[in-house]
């Protein structure tokens, strides 16, 4: 007799592709190259910089990361998981008014408050609260004193959406 949940199972794996991103950036791990989040090969992208030498348990010190750079609003990659990169950024002041077409964005503050302003409203995360910006929702960050942020976002997304300008970086791995 077939196992009754081994379907259920599979299928669930299949659409946990955020769940698998929250569950590695919580416990800190992040999956090698080529690998998703059960270690399966040749189920994730290739990924550029050095992420495609990391061991598939090793631990990223958000702490030490951070401490790397001083920069403000360019993101930083420290990790990937299927088609997402996990990145860390800080803020100061007001971004740019964007939307991204096709990518929602999860916001994880790490350190300060960050205030999320929206077209009709203004939501204020603080250090241990997320905020998902669901794609083609008008968004503006702003921080008043420093703020550290974790995203979790595709890898195709573009720090300043469709509006571009001078603030649109680069993903830089650290």
């Amino acid at each position: 007799m077939a196992h009754r949940h081994g379907p259920v199972r599979r299928m669930v794996r299949r659409t946990l592709g955020w769940m698998d991103v929250v569950a590695c950036v919580i416990v800190g791990v992040t999956p090698r190259c080529g690998m998703d989040a059960y270690g399966r090969q040749g189920s994730s992208p290739q990924v550029q910089g050095d992420a495609a030498s990391r061991p598939l348990m090793q631990k990223v010190n958000l702490k030490e990361k951070l401490a790397l750079f001083t920069d403000l609003w360019s993101p930083r990659a420290v990790g990937a998981v299927n088609d997402f990169h996990v990145k860390l950024v800080k803020l100061k002041g007001e971004f740019v008014w964007h939307s991204h077409e096709v990518e929602d964005e999860l916001f994880l503050v790490l350190q300060g408050k960050l205030r999320m302003q929206f077209r009709d409203r203004e939501v204020v995360v603080e250090p241990g609260e997320i905020i998902i910006v669901p794609r083609r929702t008008e968004h503006r960050p702003v921080a008043d004193d420093e703020v550290h942020v974790l995203l979790v976002e595709p890898k195709s997304t573009v720090n300043t959406g469709g509006a571009g300008g001078d603030r649109t970086r680069e993903v830089e791995w650290i």
